[in-house]
């Protein structure tokens, strides 16, 4: 309740994630110097060209690349809860951050009404809405900032990945409730920039556009964005066309990086129950 503008929310989140960028990085420096010492590389090292060059293992710092990439994991999930408290706290002040705080710590029991405001109300990324948008690249640069400030123990830099393959669930697990609506316990946002679980309502290109708003060149080690559409879009020529010129939208926005799982909801149960029938069965997380 102390806060009293959105700035003073965001100014917060920075300097929270500040000090645990510097303890994560510290973290990993610590286990770089160990590995250096117990895990020798011989087979990598031969097979990596500088390597041979100069001498060095990998994992002293004998490659060219040398960078440490900490996969931060729920970009999205942060970006769309600073959405929501600045639209709904501040903007509209259909809550108070005090009345907010105490829904969260309460995982909304009793309070589901709120909890559908916050999942209805507020912006989304992956709608093509420019609040909640803006407000996860902000969440990413942020966090490239940070991670730019710190050297690895091989003398490289530490640069972001955002492609933590199925983190997001066990991550979830550890989360409490957050201000996009999403309970405690629940997964967060998949894949990387891929917008929160049935939070898209709109259209597979607005996503597109949504995506196309993030500085993804910044993420050096890479984001991934999960689609999954119903096998029907591809059954004619027609549609499949449409497929390709989505594509070549995507990259025209800006889009990096997209993988495609091409299923529906049966077919995945099926093949819990029955995995001998489909043993050719490829799910991209």
């Amino acid at each position: 309740n102390e806060f009293k503008t959105f700035e003073e929310i965001l100014t917060a989140f920075k300097i929270q994630l500040e000090h645990f960028t510097k303890y994560l990085a510290l973290y990993d420096n610590i286990i770089d110097h160990v590995q250096m010492q117990v895990v020798p590389l011989p087979l990598y090292s031969i097979l990596t060209r500088d390597c041979l060059r100069t001498g060095i293992e990998f994992n002293r710092g004998g490659a060219k690349y040398n960078t440490t990439s900490p996969l931060g994991v729920g970009p999205i999930t942060t970006g769309d809860s600073l959405a929501a408290i600045k639209k709904l706290v501040f903007k509209e002040k259909l809550i108070t951050m005090k009345e907010l705080s105490e829904v969260l710590i309460n995982n909304f029991e009793g309070k589901e009404n709120i909890r559908q405001m916050l999942l209805n109300r507020a912006p989304k990324f992956g709608n093509d809405e420019d609040i909640a948008d803006d407000l996860c690249n902000e969440v990413l640069n942020i966090y490239c900032d940070e991670l730019a400030k710190y050297k690895n123990a091989r003398s490289g830099p530490f640069v972001a990945g955002l492609y933590y393959l199925s983190a997001n669930i066990p991550f979830g697990l550890h989360t409490a409730a957050t201000p996009d609506g999403r309970k405690a316990r629940a997964a967060l946002n998949d894949g990387g920039i891929s917008p929160s679980q049935g939070r898209d309502k709109k259209s597979i290109t607005a996503v597109a556009k949504s995506v196309g708003k993030l500085d993804v060149v910044r993420v050096h080690h890479g984001a991934i964005l999960n689609q999954r559409f119903h096998p029907s879009l591809l059954e004619r020529e027609d549609k499949l066309k449409l497929f390709i010129q989505y594509i070549r939208t995507f990259m025209d926005l800006g889009g990096w990086h997209v993988q495609f799982n091409v299923l529906t909801t049966d077919i995945l149960r099926d093949a819990q129950n029955n995995p001998e029938n489909y043993r050719d069965l490829v799910i991209r997380v």
